[in-house]
């Protein structure tokens, strides 16, 4: 489905773009660019269609409708909206000022996951985050259909969604307060790291920063992309394969030395991350560094 009123000021610009396969295989892609003006009876309303927007409004106000409720595009903020979901977008206070591009790739759905948290999320950008240079950028580069410039396309959209992704975290963590928990999302990692080998617990970690445990499990899962558990068991199992690379220990030792109790637990969890036993995993390393060199 797709409706839309095209009320445009005349400076408006719109770029379409030709999907090459060389485009395609960068981690983002550029389908259409958008600098547009909007007067107040300008709105779309789609779904079913493929990729993602991304709006960026300057100045005047847009009011975006999704699943998820309504929310207002403000100036400064940024929104990366699903097409394939059902979504209107329209003109709140004329003239809308709003930047936007329609962008694909195999980047796109992991960046979208985390900045939206399965829901719509503005971004409110400050004011000196030069966001609008990016599009500057891709408005010179669209035209072109060179190898370089699809390069720097997928370089300035990684960029912009960087932006985006790390503004979120930072006022998620930020909670109104001008003292962050960045601090402690870093000290837990060091006790991690410094503990991994001792049947530690998120009530320790939380014991240690003095924080409550279900709000350490969300900031921690906001800033580093996998629960506090995750990291540990994904850092004793790195652990371990530098003990199975370097030295000749067992694996009863071994794991062991990495936190683990039972020998079963540690291969088990170990062929789960890896997709091989410590077994073959020393045998094969061993066989790499071995080999002669050509």
């Amino acid at each position: 489905m797709l409706s839309y009123s095209l009320d445009i000021e005349p400076r408006s610009r719109w770029i379409i773009t030709t999907e090459t396969d060389a485009a395609k295989d960068m981690p983002f892609y550029l389908t259409e660019f958008g600098d547009f003006y909007s007067k107040s009876g300008y709105y779309t309303e789609r779904d079913n269609k493929e990729g993602y927007q991304l709006l960026y409004t300057l100045s005047g106000s847009g009011k975006l409708r999704t699943e998820y409720g309504e929310t207002m595009l403000l100036p400064g903020s940024a929104v990366i909206v699903r097409c394939f979901s059902l979504h209107r977008y329209e003109t709140a206070e004329a003239p809308w000022h709003c930047q936007w591009i329609h962008l694909g790739g195999t980047g796109a759905d992991h960046y979208e996951q985390y900045i939206n948290d399965d829901r719509i999320h503005p971004i409110q950008l400050p004011a000196e985050e030069s966001f609008g240079a990016h599009f500057d950028s891709l408005s010179v580069l669209a035209p072109r259909n060179d190898l370089i410039s699809i390069a720097n396309i997928s370089n300035e959209i990684s960029e912009m969604l960087t932006c985006l992704l790390t503004h979120k975290i930072s006022s998620t963590l930020q909670f109104g307060n001008p003292v962050t928990h960045y601090a402690d999302i870093h000290d837990a990692l060091l006790f991690m790291q410094k503990n991994y080998a001792l049947p530690i617990n998120v009530d320790d970690i939380t014991e240690h920063i003095k924080i409550s445990k279900y709000h350490f499990i969300r900031l921690f899962k906001k800033q580093m992309g996998v629960t506090p558990y995750e990291y540990l068991i994904n850092y004793r199992i790195n652990q371990a394969k530098i003990l199975l690379q370097t030295t000749s220990r067992s694996l009863f030792e071994i794991s062991y030395d990495v936190g683990y109790k039972s020998k079963s637990n540690f291969v088990a969890q170990f062929k789960t991350l890896v997709g091989t036993t410590p077994a073959k995993y020393r045998s094969e390393s061993l066989r790499l560094r071995d080999k002669p060199s050509e």
